[in-house]
């Protein structure tokens, strides 16, 4: 990774949380019930019993009747707490049982299926999750339950939500997830902490993330190659579409929260915001939107400093991204492309990443590319017909082995 700005962010966490990369069972919350193969977690319970003298001296010594009912009642789910307590008095590793987790529940519902300890979120697949999350994805808290995480990922493309499904899966087992379908976009939501825990260890952050304007999650940075380019490939998924003239592009598009004060406030009402286009949404929301050329002829008159100002708005994330294409040898260029008053009268600048010449968008297309058919298609067909890439080569994506595309 080249630049002071990735190296910085490389360098902290390499030092600070390398050790992290590994969330075992025994690490989430202690009020989650896990429940364990019942024939090992009564031989678990029988060394107790052996150890202490008798099941009530077990209990007692543990302060817990819980042990009493898994035997009598034949129960094999117990809290974190409980099934730590009761390891540690027969000096057992909490490794030992990592494979035997059957399943994680809250009350009746199971949470995860089949769980993956210990999760690796340097898991090949982390890429994908993390790379849809910082795109259409949120973690936020709870309101009404404290320190509680929520996961959510919006696609309007099906394909897309089952590709990320299957991603949480790999990583973390059968995860137990809502899916509803609201103004023609498909939203998954996860009703357990421990997704939106492990995201928040792997540097996503929670909250609004175009008020927070953090950059790239550390895990990318401390993952290979592979993980790199899945990140890539679900960001250009959510956020990038295909340009055809004059000549084929790619490009990349977010936003990001600005702040003003007050007098720059009071100049854009007066001379800004009456050359704005008004955009209305069948949501009753209405923001006001003016591309930077147009900005351009009225601040470089009147405020030249809010002008640059604006200019030099970008999103850390996006700078970021820029960077990690050039690891795939993918230069672009980022240009800021309009100045936005949002429905709640907030201000917002967005930004556009472009990767333009031939040997970038044609290596952009072999190293890295679109999960998602019909725009990795959109763009060979295009890449075809101005004769950048040879037309007899099969597409490609990202789980195809294959990815040397020959090219004139």
């Amino acid at each position: 990774m080249t630049g002071t700005h990735a190296g910085f962010i490389y360098n902290f966490y390499s030092i600070n949380t390398m050790k992290r990369t590994k969330i075992n069972w025994y690490e989430l919350k202690e009020g989650i019930h896990l429940y364990i193969d019942g024939r090992i977690f009564k031989k678990i319970i029988e060394k107790g019993i052996k150890k202490s003298g008798s099941l009530s001296k077990l209990c007692i010594e543990l302060n817990s009747n819980h042990f009493y009912r898994i035997l009598k009642e034949e129960i094999n789910g117990t809290s974190i707490k409980r099934l730590k307590m009761l390891l540690d008095f027969l000096n057992i590793k909490y490794d030992k049982i990592n494979h035997k987790i059957l399943e994680i529940r809250k009350g009746k519902k199971i949470s995860i299926k089949n769980p993956k300890f210990p999760i690796n979120l340097l898991d090949e697949s982390m890429g994908s999750i993390i790379g849809h999350m910082v795109s259409d994805g949120s973690l936020y808290y709870d309101k009404s339950r404290k320190d509680f995480i929520r996961t959510k990922y919006n696609s309007p493309d099906k394909t897309s939500i089952n590709f990320f499904l299957e991603n949480i899966k790999n990583v973390f087992g059968e995860v137990h997830y809502n899916e509803s379908f609201i103004r023609n976009c498909n939203t998954i939501r996860f009703g357990n902490s421990i997704i939106g825990e492990c995201l928040r260890k792997s540097g996503m952050s929670v909250g609004k993330k175009f008020k927070l304007d953090k950059g790239i999650p550390w895990i990318i940075y401390e993952g290979n190659l592979n993980m790199k380019r899945n990140y890539l490939s679900s960001v250009f998924d959510d956020e990038g579409s295909v340009g055809v003239n004059p000549l084929p592009y790619v490009i990349l598009s977010r936003s990001i929260h600005m702040n003003l004060d007050k007098k720059e406030e009071q100049f854009v009402e007066k001379w800004v915001k009456p050359h704005m286009k008004v955009n209305k949404f069948p949501t009753g929301h209405i923001n006001y939107n003016i591309p930077t050329g147009k900005l351009k002829d009225i601040l470089q008159r009147r405020n030249k400093n809010l002008y640059n100002k604006i200019l030099s708005s970008k999103p850390k994330i996006l700078i970021d991204e820029s960077k990690l294409l050039n690891e795939f040898n993918v230069e672009n260029s980022i240009y800021t492309i309009s100045f936005k008053i949002t429905n709640n009268g907030g201000y917002s600048i967005s930004n556009s990443l472009v990767i333009r010449k031939k040997k970038d968008i044609t290596a952009f297309f072999n190293n890295i590319g679109f999960n998602l058919y019909r725009k990795q298609e959109r763009l060979r067909n295009r890449l075809e017909e101005v004769g950048w890439i040879n037309g007899n080569t099969a597409l490609q994506h990202i789980d195809t082995e294959e990815r040397n595309f020959q090219i004139y």
